[in-house]
């Protein structure tokens, strides 16, 4: 009976341990969820030490998952620009950027950090990213409508000046 039992009681280890990892894993994930979901609300509601806490353990339980890690980063460096620490603000958007280079966020934060440091032109590169600057210009030349012939200003050649 002993023989039978030790086997049996092993197959059933090896299958526990088998599939406890993805188990806690999923498990894992859903508590990085909770509180990367709490950090957001304490941002929103003006309490940026709990949700900077929120947000390092969302990292901790979540390390390698790039998503998490670019929500996560972007959200602590506009925790600290709103601090005015625009150094450690560039720093965890630089880093969100390398975790998801295509994190559209992370792109426009970082140009208002270079901004806000006076470089302009460096922060019109990051927000072109943005707003795809490319892809939205015509493609053809822009005409002028038709304008109305009542229109008095184009009648006697003076242009209406708005104040």
């Amino acid at each position: 009976m002993i023989r039978v039992i030790r086997p049996m009681l092993f197959l059933v280890i090896a299958l526990f341990l088998q599939y406890t990892p993805s188990f806690a894993e999923g498990l894992a994930t859903q508590e990085a969820v909770n509180y990367f979901n709490e950090g957001v609300k304490a941002h929103k509601d003006g309490d940026l030490e709990r949700a900077n806490a929120c947000y390092q353990k969302t990292m901790i339980l979540e390390p390698g998952n790039n998503t998490y890690r670019a929500f996560v980063l972007n959200n602590r460096g506009a925790i600290y620009m709103s601090q005015g620490d625009m150094g450690r603000a560039e720093e965890m958007f630089v880093e969100a950027l390398r975790a998801n280079p295509a994190y559209k966020p992370a792109q426009l934060n970082l140009g208002l950090v270079i901004e806000a440091k006076g470089d302009r032109v460096k922060a019109l590169e990051f927000w072109a990213k943005v707003f795809d600057i490319d892809g939205q210009k015509p493609k053809t030349p822009v005409l002028e409508e038709q304008q109305k012939t009542e229109n008095p200003a184009l009648i006697s050649g003076k242009a209406a000046i708005k104040n």
